[in-house]
């Protein structure tokens, strides 16, 4: 035994993970031939009824060129090092515990993005029109809006103005088309959803896209009523109510100035071809 202790310059610590969840370590000079013993069933009865087993931590060490005092130098160090060794194995399980776990979020959030992205670029595709149209709606600078538009359509849409009833363009248009807004060009009402009020401005009972529709409280003219603003543009372009066709119940109020009319026979060369189908109902 010493004579190989010497030959060899060198030992293992180890721990072997036995069946019954127990740990058992030891120190040799030939890590793999000891585990090959250990699990042939050899030493005593306790340590063949915990077979099988598995090595799951070993360190080298290098020891004294004496060969006595090489063997006791290994028999004290492999009992001061047990708990130790345990214990770095312990946190080692642990790092590879939360490795495996930052590995599988940042898998399971990848294959989300992707799914999504998938989604959303078929989607596109199904509707060629609807990446087109959501990069105009934007607003242009103050200076482009003053040679935008006109001092009515800037009262209204930039300083929450409202227009003459009766005396506007669209309070009783009734061609088929859609409105979008005067300032970005995102579609608001549908001709479809259009319906006489009575009051002298453009009146719909629904939007025709209610993501490009912002609702504020204003509390003006000593009274509080819903605005209605667009999302991309924050125009102003009217009020909602509560008294619109018993069918709805809603009356959005508008003003003719915040908006521009596209018939349906130009959807399609406006940019706005998506938009036809709901004429052929």
């Amino acid at each position: 035994m010493t004579k190989k202790i010497i030959r060899q310059s060198q030992y293992f610590v180890y721990i072997i993970r036995c069946n019954n969840g127990t740990f058992y370590t030891g120190y040799t000079n030939n890590l793999e031939n000891r585990i090959k013993t250990h699990n042939a069933g050899h030493g005593s009865k306790y340590v063949r009824a915990r077979l099988p087993a598995t090595l799951v931590y070993a360190r080298e060490y290098r020891y004294y060129k004496n060969a006595l005092n090489a063997e006791r130098a290994i028999k004290k160090m492999a009992k001061k090092q047990k708990e130790e060794l345990i214990e770095d194995y312990q946190k080692m399980k642990s790092r590879s515990k939360k490795k495996s776990r930052k590995l599988f979020s940042i898998l399971f959030l990848t294959g989300i993005f992707l799914s999504t992205s998938n989604f959303i670029w078929s989607q596109e595709m199904k509707n060629p029109d609807s990446q087109k149209n959501s990069k105009q709606y934007s607003k242009p600078s103050k200076e482009k809006l003053r040679s935008q538009l006109t001092p009515l359509q800037h009262q209204v849409t930039q300083e929450d103005g409202t227009e003459r009833p009766f005396e506007n363009d669209y309070w009783d248009n009734r061609r088929e088309g859609i409105y979008v807004d005067v300032v970005s060009g995102e579609p608001l009402f549908s001709s479809r959803n259009k319906f006489k009020s009575g009051t002298g401005w453009p009146s719909f009972t629904q939007p025709l896209e209610s993501s490009h529709i912002i609702e504020k409280e204003d509390k003006g003219l000593f009274m509080t009523r819903t605005e209605i603003r667009s999302k991309f543009a924050d125009s102003h372009l009217g009020h909602v109510f509560r008294d619109g066709p018993p069918q709805k119940g809603l009356r959005y109020c508008i003003n003719s100035a915040a908006l521009r009319f596209i018939p349906k026979e130009e959807l399609e060369k406006e940019g706005y071809g998506k938009y036809l189908k709901i004429f052929d109902k």
